[in-house]
Formats: C-alpha cells, sequence, structure tokens
C-alpha cells in the first residue's frame, strides 16, 4: 500500500507532510486497540474533511481506505 501510496504527487495536490499523516492514520485503522483505531479514524476524517469541504487529497484517499476496510476483521 504504502508505494502505490508514495507513487502519488502529494505536493502538486496538497500541503506537505499532510499524507504522511494520513497513510499512518489508514495503516492504524488496522491496530489491536481500538482506542487507537477510533482517533485514527478521527485523524484521517480531518485530513480528508476540512473546514467545511472536502480536501482535494480526500479523492486520492478513498482507494487506500476502502483496501484498508476491505482487511479489516473487527469493526472501527
Amino acid at each position: 500500500m504504502k508505494e502505490n501510496f508514495d507513487n502519488i504527487i502529494w505536493n502538486e495536490i496538497d500541503e506537505p507532510n499532510i499524507h504522511e499523516n494520513m497513510l499512518f492514520a489508514i495503516r492504524n485503522l488496522a491496530s489491536d486497540d481500538r482506542d487507537i483505531r477510533e482517533e485514527c479514524l478521527w485523524d484521517l476524517f480531518g485530513c480528508i474533511y476540512h473546514q467545511g469541504s472536502l480536501a482535494p487529497r480526500a479523492g486520492f484517499a478513498v482507494p487506500f481506505l476502502i483496501a484498508r476496510l476491505q482487511q479489516e476483521t473487527e469493526p472501527i
């Protein structure tokens, strides 16, 4: 997943380093710790939905979020 995520030219789409926060959140949605999963879901929401609208990064994050959710065995 990280390889595909890193192939996106994020600096042309969005703020520097915001994609690292998104990748961290998406990866940790599969944490064994429910509190971490909930925190990462909230962080991801903040990265995608910013100041009342969808950020440009939203469309690029969706495939990674779907892939991560398909791996889930327990609800977030």
